[in-house]
């Protein structure tokens, strides 16, 4: 459309065009995943700009939500919907190990990549897939 064909009525039709409504609204139960915070213009690029931890939304408070951890617990604070990412979960992934902590006779203390210290685990030793 040409400027000296717009008229009052028809400035629905662009503006209605320009705008593209987003959902926000994040059901509970959700798997969601954290923005990480870069602290300037000048981070490396190829470092993640999301977290490896999955969490779960809570309840949405006004315009944030409160999420819980993989084992229920609540997580401090609250995040706006750009800082969470949707994805789906699939019960039957295999999970990459930072690192062997411990040993014992057919179990292993492993630190989970991506994790707090307090989500490490004794997992048989034929449970690992080493690749």
């Amino acid at each position: 459309m040409a400027p000296k064909d717009m008229t009052p009525d028809k400035e629905w039709q662009i503006t209605s065009k320009k705008t593209k409504v987003v959902p926000t609204r994040l059901p509970p139960r959700t798997s969601v995943r954290l923005a990480l915070p870069k602290h300037g213009a000048f981070d490396k690029g190829y470092l993640p700009n999301w977290t490896l931890e999955t969490f779960r939304v809570d309840r949405q408070s006004g315009s944030t939500y409160k999420l819980l951890d993989e084992r229920g617990e609540p997580i401090a604070g609250s995040f706006y919907p750009q800082e969470l990412q949707s994805v789906r979960t699939d019960p039957n992934e295999e999970f990459p190990i930072e690192r062997v902590l411990d040993r014992r006779r057919g179990d292993m203390l492993v630190k989970w990549l991506g994790y707090p210290a307090s989500f490490n685990s004794w997992i048989p030793k034929s449970a690992v897939v080493y690749k």
